[in-house]
């Protein structure tokens, strides 16, 4: 039993690892694959700092494309705050437009009715940052 448990996790570990190594930026075509606009969304919920990006794939035509760039995004290059993502986005072929904020809220304890505030409680923020591809000359 302990040999079939331990084969399953060396094939999940393998395919999970072979899924990265061919997600590769030589082997992407951003100006292919993502549509003409693009919005990220920037939440600042990290535990040791900087930002979550998050794309809303969710039945979109894009979703393998989408799924890419987050990756990207994440892994390759390493994006801690919004500043990066800008570069980042802008090193890859999109401009930024425009940027509002979807909600915000307070990571404090509470139970729904009444909320505990504790001293240093952090500020909840998300970011929906707009992009568009740039034209080509």
């Amino acid at each position: 039993m302990k040999r079939l448990l331990f084969v399953l996790v060396g094939v999940l570990l393998f395919s999970l690892f072979s899924w990265a190594k061919d997600v590769e930026k030589e082997n992407y075509n951003y100006s292919k694959d993502l549509p003409t606009y693009i919005v990220i969304t920037a939440e600042n919920t990290k535990i040791l700092g900087g930002i979550g990006i998050h794309i809303n794939k969710k039945k979109s035509k894009y979703k393998e494309a989408f799924q890419y760039l987050e990756y990207y995004l994440h892994k390759d290059l390493k994006v801690r705050t919004i500043t990066d993502l800008l570069n980042a986005m802008d090193e890859i072929g999109f401009e930024y437009q425009n940027a509002f904020s979807s909600s915000t809220g307070s990571l404090g304890v509470g139970d729904g009715k009444s909320s505990v505030s504790t001293y240093g409680d952090m500020s909840k923020v998300r970011y929906n940052v707009v992009f568009k591809k740039k034209k080509k000359n």
